[in-house]
């Protein structure tokens, strides 16, 4: 079977055999889609008989095994049932599994998971940045790590662990030092780097169950909805970072680390925490050279003190 290196190819301009597939799958007739992101994943829109019906994730061969995507879904469904957070109601296959296979081109196999529409998951809402979103976020983040911490996963669960070598390095897929920046520049940033790396590697070892990227996967309103159910084995400090996302180099930053450690109620390793954060900006700068300015000036911080997110 071939490996897929990349979903927009396959996916671009060709959806018949997605139809085709779903139609089959879950038992539905006269089936459409339409394509909302193909960037890593195909997310589609399904409609029957012209109206939507399901928003349906569409993975790329290789990329994770049917056992880890039915782990996400298990945790996914525990914070539902458990009144944690509302969460998309999982539409099981015709042979009552939450993961599909489609056929797709070139005898290859594509996972598939679909769920409810929404229309707040179909197209959500800008992340907001002020106090109100990340004390919202920080309550959630509380909320889900103290179920995290109690919850028995299945026997079968398996989820991936991040780790030190996942934040940093040749195996990372983050590579800032390609960017034209100056040489002090590159010096400053890979000091704060090294300053990063040394303190998540006298940190425990990662065992929390933890989302990681709240900031984009919650729609924040009267009841939050977590739209998007990736969770891996990692620091529970990494759900801070992960609301903090893209909000690092702002002035109010401090203010909006504040409103989210007060609403999370809980225990974290401060210094860990302004790490990690650190750590994500660089990998945000990687995929975006227009940050470097508002990097810059996080890494001058980020020296001047661990914690000062937090002081």
């Amino acid at each position: 079977m071939s490996i897929i290196t990349s979903t927009h190819d396959w996916i671009a301009g060709d959806t018949a055999w997605i139809a085709d597939g779903i139609a089959e799958t879950w038992d539905l007739d006269h089936v459409t889609v339409s394509v909302l992101d193909d960037t890593v994943d195909a997310i589609v829109v399904v409609d029957v008989d012209g109206l939507p019906y399901a928003i349906t994730r569409v993975l790329r061969p290789g990329r994770i095994s049917v056992t880890a995507i039915e782990s996400e879904v298990a945790w996914m469904t525990a914070l539902g049932a458990d009144d944690v957070v509302r969460v998309p109601r999982v539409l099981t296959t015709r042979t009552g599994t939450a993961v599909g296979v489609l056929d797709g081109p070139r005898n290859t196999r594509w996972s598939a998971v679909s769920i409810r529409y929404e229309p707040l998951i179909a197209a959500p809402p800008a992340p907001g940045s002020g106090r109100a979103t990340l004390a919202a976020l920080g309550g959630l983040a509380g909320a889900l790590h103290e179920h995290a911490r109690r919850w028995q996963p299945p026997a079968w669960f398996r989820r991936p662990s991040l780790e030190v070598l996942d934040l940093a390095g040749p195996t990372s897929g983050i590579d800032w030092e390609a960017l034209p920046l100056s040489s002090s520049a590159q010096n400053l940033l890979g000091t704060a780097q090294e300053e990063a790396l040394d303190r998540v590697s006298w940190a425990a070892e990662p065992s929390g169950l933890v989302h990681g990227d709240l900031r984009d996967a919650v729609v924040i309103g009267e009841e939050p909805l977590l739209r998007s159910f990736d969770c891996r084995w990692t620091w529970w400090e990494q759900d801070l970072a992960g609301s903090m996302s893209g909000l690092e180099d702002k002035i109010s930053a401090p203010s909006l680390a504040k409103a989210w450690l007060e609403a999370y109620e809980g225990e974290l390793d401060l210094r860990l925490a302004g790490a990690l954060v650190m750590l994500r900006r660089l990998a945000l700068l990687s995929h975006d050279p227009a940050l470097a300015e508002g990097t810059l000036d996080v890494a001058t911080r980020y020296l001047g003190s661990p914690t000062w997110l937090f002081d």
